[in-house]
């Protein structure tokens, strides 16, 4: 099913959301920003992808540890400001992807009309039954290990996120 064909809405924005968005939500943006524009040559006009936490506190920074694994990889995050999920955040995302049930069923518990709109990251774009996991776990306050483990899994999930949103239309062929 193509969601997003046929829209009359000319911005479309993409919505990372995590816990605190100072490690996974900001890193998963960025990563997704960077493969966007590596595929298309640049980003989309009338394409965005934003962060949000679901208990973030406005204006803090990324994670020191989240923000040195994601300059290994050249994506960067020092300007990252975090920002709780908010009535605005809901009213411009066309799509929200979290990373935990939890997070999800926060947002729909707060604006049930995002219904349809809200996927965990692991369940977007797969059938019911291929779905084993639903949670991304938080390496925040871990060790480096449990950051690099994240940053593998998230590189996995951007590569799978992005072919779906090509698929779906959301992002212009």
């Amino acid at each position: 099913m193509n969601l997003f064909a046929g829209r009359k809405k000319k911005q479309k924005t993409l919505m990372i959301v995590c816990t605190a968005n100072m490690t996974r939500s900001p890193y998963f943006a960025a990563l997704m920003q960077k493969k966007i524009e590596d595929k298309k040559g640049r980003m989309p006009s009338g394409v965005t992808i934003e962060s949000a936490g679901t208990q973030a506190t406005d204006g803090g920074p990324a994670h020191l540890v989240i923000t040195n694994v994601a300059g290994s990889r050249g994506l960067d995050l020092s300007r990252h400001r975090s920002a709780r999920f908010s009535s605005a955040h809901a009213s411009r995302a066309d799509l929200i992807l979290t990373m935990e049930q939890q997070h999800k069923n926060k947002i729909l518990k707060e604006y049930p009309q995002l219904e349809g709109k809200v996927f965990t990251i692991l369940e977007y774009g797969r059938a019911h039954d291929e779905i084993e996991e639903r949670d991304i776990d938080d390496p925040t306050g871990l060790e480096v290990e449990d950051y690099l483990a994240f940053r593998d899994m998230a590189e996995q999930e951007a590569d799978r996120v992005l072919h779906r949103l090509m698929v779906s239309g959301f992002l212009p062929a």
